[in-house]
């Protein structure tokens, strides 16, 4: 079990337990599968730096764990899950957090505080 004062940078107070959501967009989708959050953008109007993929061509993928920092890939296919994130919502599982803003979406690793934002306009490493 996972004490909120060994957290770096908790989830907030009210924060749903949920293994993974839709932003209500509907063009991001994330996983937070405990250790891990990621999420998935479909339409996006930026190049990936680090990954080989850009707007014209695949879904992009930002991921944190609990110890390193955000990586990005264009190897995950868009799937929808159904369960809708409202915006100024935020979801837990494990260590990972995420909320959900008109901005776009951002996660964390509960323990660290490193994680990632994401949005239309690009997806950038964070830090709590």
């Amino acid at each position: 079990m996972l004490f909120r004062s060994t957290l770096k940078a908790p989830a907030p107070n009210g924060a749903q337990e949920l293994s993974a959501f839709d932003a209500p967009s509907g063009n991001i989708t994330c996983r937070l599968d405990g250790d891990t959050a990621s999420c998935t953008i479909k339409e996006y109007n930026f190049t990936a730096q680090g990954a080989s993929c850009s707007a014209s061509s695949k879904p992009f993928t930002s991921s944190v764990g609990k110890s390193g920092q955000a990586t990005g890939s264009c190897s995950q296919s868009f799937s929808p899950v159904g369960v809708t994130l409202d915006y100024g919502a935020s979801a837990k599982n494990g260590t990972v957090a995420c909320t959900s803003d008109e901005s776009g979406i951002t996660c964390w690793s509960q323990i660290t505080g490193e994680g990632f934002t994401m949005a239309r306009n690009g997806a950038n490493s964070t830090h709590r």
